[in-house]
């Protein structure tokens, strides 16, 4: 293990359960490292049987109180949350602060990205992406834009007050709305700058620790999941981050980076939060039921997640563009007792068979007709049948299942021979 770095990154619309693939994965790694996404993010995690939504803070390991956590350059941060975050679980574990590393030159998401965000929303009318109004996109586009405010700009006062009323007076003309005309940056640079003062030890420059992260093992913590990411996902709707292992060197600034395992999470069956493209949703009470027994509701929105079934064709482009070597299947367990699983196998679009996906447009189509193959069920994870679900996946995908989780607890889990 020592020097071994591995990613573990999330193969649908996220959801698949990484924070606690990532939790189980964590006592072995010096580092857990967060490289990309914000606070739209979810991971539930269990700490002394305590229940735990991490949206910055990285997967850690109770059991492992040496380890240290990186927040990279790549993540956009709301300090408030992240600071509710770390007084939350320091409530169980008592030196996450002390172990926290915040790279300075992280962009930060400010009182005003998220009055856009809502206001975005609003005026895209039935277009809307279904966002969780966390500031991230807007965020994302500030930085882009090279207006964004990083966390090194707290260091000089007289500057960070320029960029926010900068800020304030563009965003401002653009958004005519009471609560953008409310703001005032004086107020907002006080607020930040409290809050600030709590993680005045935690900011960092990535030469304080590149050096011995390159010398370390280390697990890179996925946000999301490959089918919302901004380049490969189905764009439009899609996050505005990196969800692939390409992310990484660009969110730590850790060049010509060497992965030893890229873990892959996919569910049993599938699911989606907010609007865009899904084939295999099931709008019955069967998918109803996958919702109630598999209590898929939004971690960060608490919002009812869309359900449906196993989509080979998008698993096997996630597989392409994500680079994954190995998979962890989840909640399979939500699936014992039915008679008959479907997975999608082919799409029909205007009568011509598709058993495989490039064009991510396809999928903004009306016309998909999913076409599925019916497995026969299981009793419990240790029935004959569930094996062959998970050959019959690996033959479809070409990658190895080398872990199935098979509960919500940490240690939850089995390793295939």
């Amino acid at each position: 293990m020592k020097g071994q770095k591995i990613a573990i990154l999330g193969l649908q619309w996220g959801d698949e359960g990484k924070g606690k693939v990532v939790s189980y994965f964590a006592k072995d790694y010096d580092w857990i490292v967060r490289f990309s996404g914000g606070p739209n993010a979810g991971h539930t995690v269990y700490y002394g049987g305590k229940r735990f939504i991490h949206h910055l803070l990285p997967s850690f390991s109770k059991d492992n109180s040496s380890q240290k956590l990186l927040i990279g350059s790549g993540v956009l941060i709301d300090l408030e949350v992240l600071k509710e975050e770390v007084e939350s679980v320091s409530k169980i574990i008592s030196n996450v602060k002390d172990r926290l590393y915040i790279d300075k030159k992280a962009n930060l998401i400010l009182e005003y990205h998220k009055i856009v965000d809502e206001l975005s929303e609003r005026l895209k009318g039935n277009k809307a992406i279904g966002t969780t109004k966390r500031g991230v996109g807007p965020a994302q586009a500030d930085k882009i834009n090279r207006i964004g405010v990083r966390i090194e700009d707290l260091e000089n006062e007289k500057l960070l007050l320029e960029k926010l009323e900068m800020n304030i007076r563009m965003k401002k003309e653009l958004w005519k709305d009471e609560k953008m005309d409310s703001l005032d940056s004086k107020k907002i640079m006080d607020s930040l700058l409290k809050t600030a003062e709590f993680f005045k030890d935690n900011f960092k420059s990535s030469i304080d620790y590149r050096d011995e992260i390159l010398n370390s093992s280390v697990l890179f913590e996925g946000t999301q999941g490959l089918l919302l990411d901004i380049d490969f996902g189905t764009y439009p709707y899609v996050t505005s981050t990196s969800c692939s292992s390409g992310g990484i060197s660009q969110g730590t600034g850790l060049a010509n980076l060497k992965l030893d395992k890229i873990y892959g999470v996919l569910k049993a069956y599938t699911t989606r939060v907010g609007e865009g493209p899904f084939p295999t949703e099931d709008k019955t009470e069967r998918g109803e039921k996958l919702r109630k027994v598999g209590g898929e509701f939004g971690a960060t929105t608490g919002r009812p997640r869309r359900c449906g079934w196993l989509d080979l064709l998008l698993l096997r482009y996630a597989v392409r563009y994500s680079g994954v070597d190995s998979l962890v299947l989840t909640k399979a367990d939500i699936l014992n007792g039915i008679e008959k699983i479907p997975v999608c196998v082919a799409y029909e679009i205007d009568g011509k068979r598709y058993e495989d996906i490039d064009d991510m447009g396809l999928l903004l189509t009306n016309k998909i007709k999913p076409i599925y193959e019916y497995m026969d069920g299981w009793k419990d994870l240790k029935d004959v049948n569930f094996e062959k679900y998970v050959r019959f996946l690996e033959d479809q995908l070409g990658v190895s299942i080398e872990v199935v989780s098979t509960g919500p607890e940490t240690n939850d889990v089995f390793f295939r021979v």
